[in-house]
């Protein structure tokens, strides 16, 4: 199965006790506000990072997008066998291209392009920031992108439930023993060969067993495929021990998940922080 995508950028993030939101890094993926960097291998050599920059705001030029003390903004390329600087892009491939936009102009667009995939060594290719031991928490995070499927993702997913009938759209993770992530999620639905939106909170738990915490599924919204959408998500991760978090997201407006409640393992005294957020992840299990 291959994968493949096409999307245009936009990101804002708004920190806490901010009133109003803040902008504070875009980007159209001109070559005035986007530069792709020359994948680096990896240490084990069956993948590389790939570091890429948006425009700040306040300071009016092209740089690497960092907001709440990100350490790198990259795209992390996990092929999960041996590949060179001279084959990894048989197996994957990220490159700005001019494309047809969302309104009928021609735009810049990072076109992500999974070649090859290895179920065993979960394949993938992220888009994401970076926050190497992190000491305080991100705060109140938004982001927005435009984002296209191929015309064909229904029939590039498989029909294995729980394996390879489901598609990463975005995420968010803490690391450590007690892990806790957020993700939203294309889930293939066998029997009516048809797709929806599913979001999950999971985790770790002091003993290392793994669970589902929560889960949100939106059936009624549909997932476009073949055109450009409109992707926002909105988090607050709140307080340990109490229900006032929330994680929001919408596509073209209409919202498909609006949790609202805890974002923390129970029962885990000094959870850790979030140090990874997936802007946009093209993984899947098969």
């Amino acid at each position: 199965m291959l994968r493949n995508c096409v999307l245009t950028l936009l990101i804002g993030f708004i920190y806490e006790n901010v009133s109003a939101a803040t902008l504070l890094y875009k980007s159209n993926f001109s070559p005035a506000q986007t530069a792709l960097a020359v994948p680096e291998l990896s240490g084990d050599s069956k993948g590389a990072w790939q570091h890429w920059t948006g425009y700040n705001i306040a300071n009016a030029r092209r740089e690497a997008v960092l907001p709440f003390n990100s350490s790198y903004s990259i795209f992390q390329i996990i092929v999960g066998r041996t590949v060179s600087s001279l084959t990894i892009n048989n197996y994957i491939e990220n490159s700005i291209q001019r494309i047809p936009g969302p309104h009928g102009d021609t735009v810049y667009a990072i076109h992500q392009n999974v070649k090859q995939i290895f179920p065993e060594t979960y394949t993938q290719d992220a888009c994401m920031l970076v926050r190497d031991q992190p000491t305080v928490e991100v705060g109140d995070v938004y982001y927005s992108y435009w984002f296209k499927f191929q015309s064909d993702l229904l029939s590039k997913m498989g029909d294995s439930a729980g394996f390879d009938n489901w598609r990463m759209m975005s995420e968010w993770k803490t690391g450590g023993s007690t892990d806790y992530r957020v993700a939203t999620l294309i889930e293939k639905k066998i029997k009516t060969q048809s797709l929806a939106w599913v979001t999950t909170g999971q985790g770790w738990d002091t003993n290392g067993a793994g669970h589902d915490y929560w889960e949100v599924r939106n059936t009624v919204q549909p997932v476009p495929v073949g055109e450009w959408f409109k992707y926002e998500v909105f988090f607050h991760r709140g307080t340990q021990g109490k229900t006032d978090g929330q994680y929001w997201a919408a596509v073209n407006g209409k919202v498909i998940v609006d949790y609202q409640g805890s974002l923390f393992p129970p029962g885990v005294a000094n959870p850790e922080k979030i140090d990874r957020i997936f802007l946009c992840n093209n993984y899947s299990g098969g």
